[in-house]
């Protein structure tokens, strides 16, 4: 039996056309070292039906339904390769993306650059390994701006240490999953591989979770960040302000996708009152004290520091904006 180097996780729930095409877009790599595990997760519309037919390194596991957490979990128990890699099934890999499967050694995370609909995001501008400090000030940076660093996907991550320090995402979270379980696995390693190629297709979907307004994700969000600033309590001065970065990012993101999201009906007075009351929870307030005004000079901070300031009608016009652009893209 051929030893696995790679097993690529795909969850899913419905939408067969899509699921299809993230799995054919895996299938580019030709080795037999690749098994790709689809987790479906009690699809109602057939959708894994007849992918094992595509490739013999195609398995498909059915379960109820549990939501994405629990079908990345299960994943990861079947998982057999020495790394993972977790694909969404509404995204796909680039064309060329198995070359980079031939560098894997005993790499503890790798990092690339991804593409959405507007272009190739370019975090990363050259190869490097990153060990000790160096490593330690990426890891802030890192953990100090989610939604542009911790997604789960198109990373690979070793299976082994996945393992032994028990690592799994949590499924009572209903959002920042991905930032939960991506900072975890953070706190375990020593080092991060960057890589200045693009590996990862994220065709952004608007009627996403992420991107329409239901009313749920203040308190989605509120239980994730507490969650995140108790896993970070013992951890150096460095990590805690990181830490606040990562609790502040996801307020911006509360305010532009829920309380001033444009699809939002509360009056003017009731959404001005629910950030007031947001901003006066603990782990909000905590992590705005963590953030000095002079830390707060880049453009996804400067409704940071409104709020600082208490200029809280500023705020929402920026907040405003921002869910209208948000809308428009």
């Amino acid at each position: 039996m051929i030893e696995k180097k790679l097993t690529v996780i795909i969850p899913v729930y419905n939408n067969g056309e899509l699921t299809r095409r993230a799995v054919k877009s895996v299938l580019t790599y030709p080795k037999d070292d690749l098994e790709v595990l689809v987790v479906d997760d009690g699809s109602t519309d057939n959708a894994t039906d007849h992918l094992q037919e595509l490739d013999s390194r195609i398995k498909v596991i059915k379960k109820s339904n549990g939501g994405v957490s629990s079908a990345r979990n299960l994943g990861i128990e079947r998982a057999l390769g020495k790394f993972i890699l977790f694909l969404d099934a509404d995204d796909q890999l680039t064309a060329d993306w198995g070359r980079q499967v031939s560098a894997l050694t005993d790499q503890e995370l790798v990092l690339y650059n991804y593409e959405t609909n507007k272009g190739t995001v370019k975090n990363i501008s050259e190869l490097r390994q990153l060990n000790g400090q160096p490593f330690q000030e990426y890891r802030c940076a890192m953990i100090a701006n989610p939604t542009k660093n911790l997604m789960v996907w198109g990373k690979f991550l070793r299976k082994d240490i996945i393992d032994r320090e028990q690592l799994r995402f949590d499924e009572s979270l209903s959002l920042a999953e991905d930032g939960d379980f991506m900072v975890a696995y953070l706190l375990k390693i020593h080092s991060v591989s960057l890589v200045a190629s693009t590996l990862y297709r994220y065709l952004d979907n608007t009627d996403s979770v992420m991107r329409t307004f239901d009313g749920k994700k203040v308190a989605g969000y509120l239980k994730a960040l507490r969650k995140m600033e108790m896993r970070l309590a013992d951890q150096s001065t460095d990590l805690k302000k990181a830490g606040a970065l990562y609790v502040l990012m996801h307020v911006n993101v509360m305010m532009v996708r829920e309380v001033y999201d444009i699809d939002n009906l509360a009056t003017p007075s009731q959404k001005k009152q629910q950030m007031l009351m947001l901003v006066k929870e603990p782990v909000i307030y905590n992590a705005l004290k963590k953030i000095s005004l002079s830390e707060c000079g880049k453009p996804r901070l400067i409704p940071i520091a409104l709020l600082k300031l208490h200029w809280y009608d500023m705020a929402r016009l920026v907040f405003t904006m921002r869910s209208k652009r948000n809308h428009a893209s």
